[in-house]
């Protein structure tokens, strides 16, 4: 879940300034590396 997601859940008296600035672990999506060969090629060839 995002912060955009988070806050939507609130009611309107529980957003605070700290609950906006604060970004929580999973604010951040999980990084999974891949593979040279599965990734998709753009630009100009």
């Amino acid at each position: 879940m995002n912060l955009a997601c988070r806050i939507m859940e609130l009611k309107e008296a529980e957003i605070t300034d700290e609950v906006i600035t604060t970004i929580d672990e999973c604010d951040i999506p999980k990084y999974l590396p891949v593979k040279n060969s599965e990734q998709m090629r753009m630009g100009f060839a």
